[in-house]
C-alpha cells in the first residue's frame, strides 16, 4: 500500500475510532500503583501498546498521549512526525490502541464541539 493511501486510511480510520475512545474516557483505568517505579512501568505499556498501532515507520516518530484517570490528556511521549499515538484501554470493547495523524486530530474534535448542539446524529 502506497504511503498516501495507508496515510488517507490511517486518518479515517483513527477518526472513527478516536470518537469512541473520547466517549469512553470516564472508564480509564486507574493506575496500578502510587509509586514512581510502577506509573513509570504503566507508562511504559502504554507507550509500547499505542505504537504497536501504527505502522513501523509512523511509530518512529510519534507522539504517545493517554488519558489519565481524572480524564486529562497526558503526553507519554513528544513526537517528530506529526502522528499521536492512544495506548487505548486493553480492558474496554471498542476502545482500540490507534494512530492518528492532525488531520484526524481536527476531525474527531470538531465533531465533539458539534455533539452538545446537535447530538450524535449530525444529519
Amino acid at each position: 500500500m502506497n504511503h498516501t493511501l495507508r496515510k488517507s486510511v490511517l486518518t479515517v480510520s483513527a477518526a472513527m475510532v478516536l470518537g469512541t475512545i473520547v466517549l469512553h474516557a470516564k472508564n480509564t483505568v486507574e493506575p496500578r500503583g502510587t509509586n514512581l517505579l510502577a506509573a513509570e512501568a504503566d507508562a511504559q505499556e502504554k507507550i509500547a501498546r499505542a505504537l504497536a498501532a501504527a505502522p513501523e515507520d509512523i511509530a518512529k516518530g510519534a507522539k504517545v498521549v493517554a488519558t489519565d484517570a481524572q480524564g486529562k490528556t497526558v503526553v507519554l511521549r513528544e513526537g517528530t512526525n506529526g502522528f499521536t499515538c492512544m495506548p487505548g484501554n486493553p480492558d474496554v470493547v471498542g476502545e482500540p490502541a490507534v494512530p492518528y495523524d492532525h488531520v484526524a486530530g481536527v476531525a474527531v474534535a470538531g465533531y465533539f464541539r458539534l455533539l452538545p448542539m446537535y447530538g450524535p446524529d449530525l444529519s
